[in-house]
């Protein structure tokens, strides 16, 4: 913008963290790196780093970007007095002994529970409350023996303190939500010594179930609609059972609350907390989120039910529109132990003309219906998550012309599942190993597939590249996935080629189809705009922006008011073989049992044939 530096605010992102031992760049390297599916590790910058900022409008700010925003105490009426304090317990803190201001944190605790500000009382009232704790190394727990509950379910409670300080805190009682009477007590808590009671909790039948809560109602495309708007900005939906530990020191009051969880002992991990979530008596889950039909044959639909309480029968059907017929209708169960799970299948015959189609699964129990898979998702650096989505699945009758290719050899990327619906469609899908690219017979595959960012995240596709290239040049059609500008990317063909961020992601984006008389336009499928209808999330995303004269460009798009791109899809011969490189979004469209992206899809992997 022509503007000298020296005139901007700037603000340095490499100032280093005393506290953390880090800088602020070095954290930011560590966030964006847990982006693990996306690729995104990165290394942290050790040194000064200036960001710049350029005054466009408002109040400008003169030193830094917080000028004229009050951040201190003094925004909060009558808080003198606990800015005081506060600055006095950071003053005195003395890390072999935190617990000596204590003293000074219940009276800020205290004179902030008094403040007129409802807002910052609350905030910070819990913010000193945690000091507290921590300072003290109270501990507190409620430990449940089953992680998954369910409404009108009995389960046991262990609820355990300690006080691990000098300070004779007392414990004055102990409540568990749903608890019909509070467990009254009159203890002091000495320090080391570990106090727990034992309490048997009913769970009320309305009780909801557990679900974050932005999927706790149906999505409207891309839009999650929440109805409690405080709760937007948090990770997690707040706890549904509670314990609260009422605690007194002298004549201040103290409430510390913990969540419901389990707790189990792992051979490797040693001593795991999960949240315990609430369920529905039983659930369903069907085998695969998607069927394909090619044809009009019938197909095996295998479903489990998970049985989360004692004695549980009911009724099993399944939903589907009128154009699909299903055998059996229904299907009787009776589970005597929780936590049993059982299989049953149903067939469906599909419609003879293409038809994409939703179809649902329904528990009927003691007259209530239930339609809820349940899914557990288990990483070692998150918190255990259950949900319960809808119990649905994907069927998609589609047509996609003869088939001409038999044999693929798929190198695998950055996980998608292309193979599985490939393998769906009735293809011999062969995951190819490192011997088989390094010394294997290539020939014997009709069409070798790379995955999404092969060349980003396989070490070795140098040392193949040579020989996928001579399996092209013999005759052979290799279809490459988009791979974005990393510095593993190598160049997937034998012609210059070079990957941009060029990308379209509005999903409706027009496509003009540049060559619709070329051959991957029409064999073994008439490819017209109809079959870009109903993509989702995007078009697709690093799209190569320049190329050699030996690449042919067949499709055109842009987002609104971008300017066209044209590297979504291009086609090169070499030799005796073909060469396609395609930044379109197959991985999510094919999931999602789009059937123009399938159409399009098979059309690039018989391209070698339909040549001949």
């Amino acid at each position: 913008m022509g503007v000298e530096s020296d005139t901007l605010i700037n603000i340095n992102l490499g100032s280093y963290n005393t506290l953390l031992g880090k800088s602020y760049t070095e954290i930011s390297a560590e966030g964006r790196s847990m982006h693990k599916s996306q690729g995104f590790g990165d290394s942290g910058w050790r040194g000064n780093y200036l960001n710049y900022f350029v005054y466009m409008n408002g109040d400008p700010a003169k030193n830094d970007l917080f000028s004229g925003i009050e951040i201190s105490w003094d925004r909060v009426e009558n808080s003198d007095e606990v800015s005081s304090l506060l600055n006095e317990a950071n003053e005195n803190f003395d890390a072999e002994n935190p617990s000596r201001i204590i003293p000074l944190l219940l009276d800020a605790y205290n004179k902030v529970s008094n403040l007129s500000n409802e807002y910052w009382s609350q905030i910070k009232g819990r913010e000193i409350l945690n000091l507290i704790r921590v300072c003290t190394g109270i501990w507190i727990e409620a430990i449940t023996e089953e992680r998954i509950l369910t409404p009108g379910s009995n389960f046991l409670v262990k609820a355990g303190v300690v006080n691990r300080s000098d300070l004779p805190f007392k414990l004055e009682g102990i409540h568990i939500t749903h608890q019909i009477a509070d467990s009254s007590m009159d203890k002091i808590l000495m320090k080391g010594d570990f106090t727990e009671i034992e309490k048997e909790i009913h769970l009320p039948e309305g009780i909801d179930i557990t679900q974050p809560y932005w999927l706790e109602n149906e999505r409207d495309g891309a839009i999650y609609n929440v109805d409690d708007q405080s709760l937007i900005g948090i990770p997690e939906k707040r706890p549904a059972l509670l314990a609260h530990f009422r605690l007194s020191f002298n004549e201040t009051k103290l409430v510390f609350s913990t969540p419901l969880l389990y707790r189990e002992t792992d051979p490797t991990r040693g001593e795991v907390y999960s949240p315990v979530a609430i369920s529905p008596p039983v659930t369903v889950n069907f085998e695969s989120d998607l069927y394909l039909f090619p044809s009009n044959i019938k197909r095996e639909l295998r479903v489990t039910l998970r049985n989360l309480k004692d004695n549980t029968s009911g009724l099993l059907r399944l939903n589907a529109p009128d154009n699909w017929k299903i055998e059996p209708s229904e299907i009787d169960f009776d589970f005597e132990n929780r936590n049993e799970e059982t299989q049953f299948s149903f067939f469906m015959f599909p419609p003879d003309k293409e038809s994409h189609d939703e179809i649902t699964a329904e528990l009927v129990i003691d007259d209530n219906k239930y339609s809820k898979s349940f899914v557990s998702i288990s990483y070692d650096h998150l918190p255990l998550q259950t949900v319960f989505p809808k119990a649905k699945v994907n069927l998609v009758r589609l047509d996609i012309g003869e088939k001409v290719v038999n044999k693929i050899g798929y190198l695998h990327g950055s996980g998608d599942k292309i193979p599985y619906y490939l393998h769906e469609l009735g293809f011999d899908v062969i995951i190819l190993t490192d011997g088989d690219l390094s010394n294997g017979n290539l020939s014997q595959y009709d069409v070798i597939i790379s995955g999404i960012r092969a060349y980003n995240t396989n070490k070795r596709m140098d040392i193949y590249q040579e020989k996928i290239l001579e399996y092209v040049n013999n005759g052979g059609t290799y279809v490459v996935q988009y791979n974005t500008l990393g510095k593993r990317y190598a160049n997937p063909g034998p012609y210059e080629l070079k990957i941009s961020r060029d990308r379209v992601t509005e999903e409706d984006a027009v496509v003009k189809i540049l060559k619709p008389d070329h051959p991957l336009m029409n064999l073994p499928n008439k490819i017209t705009n109809k079959d870009f209808a109903g993509w989702i999330q995007e078009r697709g995303l690093y799209f190569p922006n320049e190329w050699d004269d030996e690449y042919e460009a067949l499709f055109e798009m842009n987002d609104f008011s971008e300017s066209p791109k044209l590297g979504s899809l291009l086609y090169a011969e070499y030799g005796d073989g073909i060469l396609i490189y395609t930044g379109l979004s197959f991985f999510r469209e094919l999931p999602a049992g789009i059937p123009g992206a399938y159409r399009l899809f098979v059309n690039l992997i018989s391209a070698g044939k339909n040549a001949k």
